[in-house]
């Protein structure tokens, strides 16, 4: 009578057991059955960015509730009722219910919103091929002044020595001195283009880091990938 169904129930189910008399098991049994469909219950729905979700926290009027997690209804006494919804990472869920006798598996919807995912840290590594041509374009560098010095020592020699009636084969000797020194510039200057190019145009990539766990369940290694 003062609303108390849950209590009552449970009173009832003592006086309907066998150990009582046959005449007050038969009234209890007959009140049992008259309590059972007045008493109200609540079932949950919980989605997280629009899909089912199992892992959470049910508290109603501060008291853990388990059988939501287990997909089981809740019986409750008529009257309000304070409802709250744990799921680790985002902001409770709280609601105010107000349950009427008979008032049976009344459906608590509790739609949270995902999580707003952080954007991925960005980098820009450089290329393999800025490393390569810059190599090459040093490379180019050294071997075009090296042949440019041995073109001008060369060219020295032969204009105190023989000039201007100099043998066609060391005329040609410098030629090709002077040749490949152009060459090796026109390598170098090329390949550092390339290089300067391959690295002002590289792309941005997310960094990805794997971490594994050492002995114990200690942090053992923090890999970052650069390409």
């Amino acid at each position: 009578m003062a609303g108390k169904l849950l209590e009552s129930r449970a009173e009832l189910r003592q006086c309907a057991a066998e150990a009582c008399p046959a005449l007050l098991q038969r009234d209890c049994v007959g009140w049992l059955d008259q309590i059972e469909p007045q008493i109200p219950s609540l079932t949950f729905r919980v989605t997280v960015g629009g899909k089912s979700w199992s892992d959470m926290e049910v508290f109603i009027d501060g008291a853990l509730a388990n059988e939501p997690s287990m997909g089981k209804a809740i019986d409750l006494d008529p009257g309000p009722h304070t409802v709250r919804v744990l799921v680790a990472g985002l902001a409770p869920f709280e609601e105010r219910v107000i349950l009427n006798e008979g008032e049976r598996y009344r459906m608590i919807e509790v739609p949270l919103a995902a999580p707003a995912r952080k954007p991925p840290e960005m980098h820009r590594p450089v290329p393999l091929a800025t490393y390569v041509l810059g190599g090459v374009a040093v490379a180019g560098a050294v071997s075009g002044a090296i042949w440019a010095a041995q073109s001008v020592t060369l060219r020295d020699e032969l204009e105190h020595t023989c000039a201007p009636a100099c043998s066609e084969g060391r005329v040609d000797e410098l030629r090709t001195r002077a040749l490949l020194a152009d060459i090796s510039w026109g390598v170098s200057a090329l390949s550092l283009v390339g290089a300067t190019t391959f690295f002002l145009l590289r792309p941005e990539l997310p960094v990805e880091v794997d971490v594994a766990l050492g002995p114990e369940g200690g942090l053992g290694v923090l890999r970052i990938d650069a390409f």
